[in-house]
């Protein structure tokens, strides 16, 4: 059973993620959240689970880099990071965005 967490006032989805040391597009995935987190709602409960170490992807950085810089498979990055296409065409869209960089702390 993962960690439940009540959404309070002032709660946005980048605030629980950091609190919470969730990946912001996993998060939102497993809560069946609006990429612009739009639908949180006060006093909803929503799935904090799935902690990880977390990265921000460098601007231009591509999967090779990410790969060179850490301990970790293609297969690695893509299954924890369902934002990353498989064709790993979005990088530019990526920039500055939290992604898991392993599967668990």
């Amino acid at each position: 059973m993962g960690t439940n967490y009540t959404v309070a006032s002032g709660d946005t989805c980048e605030s629980i993620t950091a609190d919470h040391g969730l990946a912001i597009d996993r998060f939102l995935e497993d809560n069946s959240i609006d990429f612009h987190c739009q639908s949180l709602e006060v006093g909803s409960t929503v799935c904090a689970d799935q902690k990880c170490r977390l990265g921000t992807v460098p601007e231009n950085a591509t999967c090779a880099d990410l790969l060179r810089t850490n301990d970790f498979t293609l297969t690695g990055l893509l299954s924890w990071n369902p934002i990353i296409h498989s064709t790993r065409n979005n990088h530019p869209t990526l920039a500055g965005r939290t992604i898991f960089l392993s599967s668990s702390l």
